[in-house]
Formats: C-alpha cells, sequence, structure tokens
C-alpha cells in the first residue's frame, strides 16, 4: 500500500543524509565523469563535505510491514570534492587539461578542489523503530552535463 511520506522518513533521510552520503558516493567511480565531465576511467574522486541540501523530494512510501517501508527520494545538493588526475590522464584528455589548468612543470599527479552541484536519486529502505535507513540503492547520479542511471 502506497501513502504519503510521514515527517519521520523525510527526518530519517536528511539524517542519513548527514551521515552517509559520502561515503556511499565516494565507493562510485564515475565521479569526475559527473563533476568534471572527464572520460571514462579519467581520474578519481571523492567527495569530501557536504555544503548544501537544496531540496529533497519524496515519492510515495510503500509499506513493506508496520516497521518496514520503502520510499524514492531525488536529492539536489552540493558537495565538495577533492580530485586526482595523473600525468597520463593529464597528457591524454583536453577535458582534464581545460578543468585543471595549464600545467608545464614536471609532475606524476594533481590533486584539485571543486564544488558541484548534484541531483541524486535513492530508494531507501526505513526502519520504524529505531529510525533509521535499513538500505540506500543508487538509482541516478547527474552533473551538470551527466547523467548515470542504474537498474
Amino acid at each position: 500500500m502506497n501513502i504519503e511520506p510521514t515527517v519521520e522518513a523525510r527526518q530519517t533521510i536528511e539524517h542519513w543524509l548527514q551521515t552517509h552520503l559520502l561515503e556511499e558516493l565516494n565507493s562510485w567511480d564515475i565521479l569526475p565523469q559527473v563533476i568534471a565531465d572527464f572520460p571514462e576511467h579519467t581520474g578519481r574522486g571523492q567527495p569530501t563535505a557536504l555544503k548544501a541540501v537544496q531540496s529533497i523530494d519524496l515519492g510515495s512510501m510503500r509499506l513493506k510491514s508496520l516497521s518496514q517501508s520503502l520510499v524514492s527520494a531525488t536529492l539536489s545538493v552540493t558537495l565538495s570534492f577533492s580530485l586526482y588526475v595523473s600525468k597520463e590522464d593529464y597528457d591524454n584528455s583536453q577535458e582534464v587539461r581545460d578543468f585543471v589548468g595549464d600545467h608545464d612543470d614536471d609532475f606524476s599527479g594533481i590533486y584539485t578542489d571543486t564544488d558541484a552541484k548534484l541531483e541524486v536519486a535513492f530508494d531507501f529502505e526505513l526502519l520504524k523503530e529505531p529510525p533509521m535507513v535499513l538500505s540506500a540503492k543508487l538509482r541516478s547520479i547527474s552533473g551538470q552535463s551527466t547523467t548515470f542511471r542504474f537498474d
């Protein structure tokens, strides 16, 4: 049965954002593509801070039992990232050179920090008591011009 998401469900998801979003996104190797439009398999990205949550849009809530529910959420967030590109990535990709700028020095790699606004969609499995996220499945992630969708 589908119902409107409860205030408690929203609060549980908001808490999860503050405590688990960075860890969840850190496990995805597509971040350089999403935040900097790098070619596939180029660079590494690590989220370092959740700077702002612009919006949380909750879909309908489906009850699995009296104590568990499923809810989908689309989140608009601004995150800080640390990006690393190797000398090889720099030499082989105009997108990387455009993003990090000119470097005439001899180097093995470059770290750069940047902020990015992302739209991320998750399916959450929630426990009512104690209120917590049991699981979070990333459905999609979008940056300025790149979107990835997952089944």
